[in-house]
């Protein structure tokens, strides 16, 4: 019986800490910099949760021609991504230093699938075990092009350089033997040039506008683009939750005597917390 005192001892302390932390804690536009203009560091990092619907077309090579697969799906439900996914790891970091910055987002998602297919060309079906193997890592440098208030609420861009290494796997595997399987396993590198705008409504909240081009005909002839909105809400001086929308997309192209490609599309809800320090 004398518990219960003591857990709502510790629920209140643990309260009036959260509590006191948000009233201390303040989203600007100056990370980076000491209260003098000084320049300092300031490092967030942010693991995420992203639930995208996809839209693929994957070539795969083959004397005959080849063979395209096209393929989209919905926002997956709870019981959908229990049964397809294999991994999914996701995470940014940003650090700044006066209108200095560095910053870093991975993405590494496996995920496998058993479904009915009907062959081109007549009106059968097989049944086929696909999978799917996306590995993103793209680091950046930015820089803090405009710091200033509009009808006084403090906003911040950065333009943004950098490059992603991208490797996407692939398979195809019909349950017959009597069908041969399909494969595709491809890496490569793209640079991207972008922009962050950073909104502050109030001192507890920031809106974050992310928009960037990548590929540039580089490496085969890859192209694509990645488009952002997160809102985010300080909690302490050290701990926000975000929530946001995210778009991404990938090309790529064997080259001219090389009848492969991958165009994949990814589009979806974010879920993040952020660590500041």
């Amino acid at each position: 019986m004398r518990l219960r005192p003591i857990k709502a001892t510790v629920i209140a302390c643990v309260a009036a800490l959260l509590w006191s932390g948000a009233a201390q804690a303040q989203f600007t536009n100056r990370d980076g910099y000491n209260e003098d203009g000084t320049y300092r560091v300031q490092a967030e990092i942010d693991p995420y949760a992203w639930i995208p619907a996809t839209s693929s077309t994957i070539h795969f090579a083959h004397p005959n021609g080849g063979v395209t697969i096209n393929q989209s799906t919905g926002l997956p439900s709870a019981s959908q991504l229990s049964s397809v996914l294999n991994v999914a790891l996701m995470g940014a970091a940003l650090v700044r230093y006066g209108p200095f910055s560095a910053g870093f987002d991975l993405q590494w998602v496996s995920a496998n699938a058993s479904r009915d297919r009907m062959i081109d060309g007549t009106r059968l079906t097989i049944h086929t075990n696909e999978a799917l193997a996306l590995v993103r890592v793209a680091p950046e440098l930015g820089y803090q092009v405009v710091s200033t208030e509009v009808y006084d609420v403090p906003i911040s861009v950065d333009a943004r350089v950098g490059f992603s290494y991208d490797s996407v796997g692939a398979s195809l595997n019909p349950a017959r033997a009597a069908f041969t399987g399909l494969s595709r396993n491809d890496s490569f590198t793209q640079p991207f040039l972008g922009l962050r705008a950073d909104i502050f409504p109030t001192p507890d909240w920031r809106v974050e506008l992310g928009g960037m081009v990548q590929g540039f005909g580089v490496d085969g002839g890859s192209w694509g683009w990645g488009a952002s909105a997160i809102v985010s809400y300080l909690v302490t001086s050290w701990f926000d939750v975000s929530l946001g929308f995210r778009a991404l997309n990938t090309e790529r192209f064997g080259g001219r005597n090389d009848q492969r490609s991958i165009n994949l599309t990814m589009y979806g809800p974010l879920l993040g917390v952020g660590f500041r320090f």
